[in-house]
């Protein structure tokens, strides 16, 4: 699949132009997907360059387990876009935008072990921060997931965070971005 978008100022067609492909292919356990982002941050009157994201990822159904694998390379201002922008991490101070990376390599490892109804899950994700300060952070997490049926289930999961050199993330979820550096997440998941 790619994506064009047109720039999005009046009088200047490159000032927030995006252009972005993705790849896929699935053949037997494996699958894996390549993608590729490139978005110009200009505004009229700011010049700030582009954010540039490359990212690859697989899994491998084996009999006894699910491996996933993923790589993600972040690249300019605004590259890692985060979510709240003016607290990002939901500190009681928020950061200051210096110490916001805009260079970052991302690794994830994980596995899903289904037992009949019930599957055990662990993942390790590393961001590997490019700027000089070097604020790399580890996240671990293991979780518990029991399917009700073939589209419900209930699950719980652990996870923490271990920052290295101030770097300010949290373990969170894409509607709460947390706080701390420990999480528990308990809930249903139903698939429309």
């Amino acid at each position: 699949m790619r994506r064009r978008q047109a720039g999005e100022t009046a009088g200047d067609n490159t000032s927030g132009r995006g252009a972005g492909l993705a790849v896929a292919n699935d053949a037997g356990p494996l699958s894996i997907r390549v993608a590729y982002h490139n978005k110009n941050n200009d505004t009229a009157t700011v010049t700030y360059g582009s954010a540039r994201n490359s990212f690859a990822a697989a899994t491998w159904a084996f009999p006894m387990a699910k491996l996933y694998v993923a790589y993600g390379v972040n690249k300019g201002i605004f590259s890692s876009y985060l979510r709240n922008t003016a607290n990002p991490y939901g500190y009681a101070v928020a950061p200051a935008a210096a110490n916001i990376t805009s260079d970052s390599a991302d690794a994830l490892l994980g596995v899903a072990v289904p037992l009949g109804r019930h599957n055990l899950l662990a993942s390790w994700i590393h961001k590997n921060d490019k700027m000089a300060a070097d604020r790399d952070a580890d996240q671990y997490a293991i979780g518990y997931r029991y399917n009700l049926s073939p589209r419900t289930n209930l699950y719980a999961v652990y996870a923490r965070m271990d920052n290295k050199n101030g770097a300010p993330y949290t373990p969170g979820n894409a509607s709460d971005g947390g706080a701390g550096d420990r999480a528990v997440n308990l809930g249903m998941a139903h698939a429309f």
